[in-house]
């Protein structure tokens, strides 16, 4: 159950960055093979034009607050910057791991906080959810890094019919090993661990 939940949020994951970088898409699920798919279409003028146009709304209201007008101008600068380059494509692609790691991470800072909780046996469940999602993610990065055998299945990619996250970000746009990108989010892994518990820490201090 726990496995199906990590592919619903990994496939939500690039869905709605995409939408976010202005191209719609639409999740689906293949548990055939362990998986699923999100069709991804291209920039949508009219969603762009959407998107730019509440930027634009906001750096209207924050006009006579300079500090802020720099930011949004920054803001509207960097997506720009991502939309409009190849970057908007890796950043689809990474979301769908990067996505089961934020929400790994916040599950942890809710056990260790009790932020949200409305219950008390609602923490160990998060604490539950949130390692499992961790160290099955580290344990899948770590399988890729050691296995040859590992990494042929991974770019089997379902019998053949699609190419994996990792293969495209490490062949299309870092130009460099599977094992490297996989070695990068396992230190990702590692990563969101401890930022629950820094967060945690000195959150509450800072609260």
């Amino acid at each position: 159950m726990v496995d199906v939940l990590r592919t619903v949020i990994h496939e939500l994951g690039h869905s709605a960055t995409a939408w976010m970088l202005g191209g719609s898409a639409v999740p689906s699920f293949d548990l055939t093979y362990g998986g699923g798919v999100s069709h991804v279409l291209p920039r949508q003028p009219l969603l762009l034009a959407a998107i730019y146009a509440v930027l634009a709304g906001t750096l209207l209201r924050v006009r006579h607050d300079r500090p802020a007008m720099v930011g949004v101008l920054v803001a509207i600068g960097f997506y720009s910057a991502v939309v409009f380059t190849p970057v908007r494509d890796l950043m689809i692609l990474a979301m769908g791991h990067g996505t089961e790691l934020m929400v790994a991470g916040i599950f942890l800072d809710r056990a260790l906080s009790g932020n949200q909780v409305l219950r008390g046996e609602e923490r160990p469940l998060y604490a539950f959810l949130g390692l499992y999602m961790i160290l099955a993610d580290a344990r899948f990065a770590q399988g890729l890094i050691s296995s040859r055998g590992a990494r042929e299945e991974y770019e089997a990619a379902k019998a053949g019919g699609h190419q994996m996250d990792f293969s495209r970000i490490a062949e299309e746009f870092l130009h460099t090993r599977l094992e490297v990108v996989a070695g990068t989010f396992l230190v990702a892994c590692v990563l969101t661990v401890a930022a629950a518990f820094l967060m945690h820490r000195y959150g509450r201090r800072l609260g």
